[in-house]
């Protein structure tokens, strides 16, 4: 009985964080070129997005926000949804993230502080079934890096790591504190993408 109750508000925590991304992601659309022309037309705040493992960097726009879920699109109509700088969902990357909870990671993160959270991924499997995983992640301060915020010039940041476990397996996510803010995050939900590493722009 309590293993079944924990099953149900995992599923009740992803179908929340599901939710909030569903509120702006709709199926395959024409409208990135027109909606991306007008966000450089308004100079939307940027980030750059690089995808190491398969050598691939590209600027997304800030397309929307809503309860706290920020919206990214590329002109690819690729889409990236964040909240407090955290990956809960993607669209059209190939293995996306339907959604994802990061549970008190933000606060111990800005915390600058070790400490352990869980995280609730929801993702489809190679067969379109609904596949929720938990991990527990330990996190612990690094020391201070560098980080390129453009062509000339570079900030001083406090490198966080957080190591996620799992039954099934785990990852390393690592995030770069700069005046208390979360600058440049390495986060990954998937093994066929890979880790993105996220560089908030000013």
């Amino acid at each position: 009985m309590r293993l079944l109750l924990i099953l149900i508000l995992l599923t009740g925590c992803a179908d929340l964080t599901k939710r909030g991304v569903e509120r702006f992601a709709g199926g395959p659309d024409d409208s990135a070129p027109a909606e991306m022309a007008q966000l450089v037309a308004i100079d939307a705040p940027r980030m750059i997005v690089r995808l190491p493992q398969k050598g691939q960097a590209v600027t997304v726009l800030l397309a929307g926000e809503r309860a706290g879920v920020k919206r990214w699109r590329g002109t690819d109509n690729a889409q990236l949804y964040t909240k407090d700088a955290m990956i809960i969902g993607t669209r059209g990357l190939g293995d996306d993230l339907i959604g994802a909870d990061p549970g008190q990671a933000v606060q111990v993160i800005r915390s600058g502080q070790p400490g352990q959270i869980t995280r609730i991924h929801r993702r489809l499997d190679g067969q379109d079934r609904l596949a929720i995983r938990s991990y527990v992640c330990d996190i612990t301060p690094g020391p201070a890096e560098q980080v390129r915020i453009s062509e000339t010039r570079s900030v001083s940041a406090l490198r966080i790591d957080e190591t996620c476990h799992s039954p099934g397996g785990g990852h390393r996510n690592r995030h770069w504190l700069y005046q208390g803010q979360i600058l440049q995050s390495e986060q990954s939900f998937s093994p066929e993408i890979g880790p993105l590493v996220l560089t908030f722009l000013p």
